[in-house]
């Protein structure tokens, strides 16, 4: 679930593109696949809370070979990502 806070954002999914405004909600129904993504196009500063599953329930992207679990992100078999830093 996202709650834009300030400014405004685009937010993208499988279906296309939605601007949120500062009291915008957008949530996202358990196990629908829909990758997302929220992407400032503007010149100002935007705001957001974004309020997830948490580590120990693991999500996964679904425009990408990519998941989180609690271990951290790993690719759909399993292996991990290479860690930064």
């Amino acid at each position: 679930m996202v709650v834009m806070l300030a400014g405004e954002a685009v937010l993208v999914e499988e279906d296309g593109e939605t601007i949120l405004r500062a009291g915008d909600c957008a949530a996202f129904p358990k196990a629908t696949p829909n990758g997302h993504v929220l992407i400032n196009r503007s010149d100002a500063d935007c705001a957001f809370i974004a309020i997830s599953a948490g580590p120990l329930l693991g999500g996964e992207y679904s425009d990408i070979d990519m998941k989180w679990t609690e271990a951290g992100f790993v690719h759909k078999d399993g292996t991990p990502y290479p860690q930064r830093g």
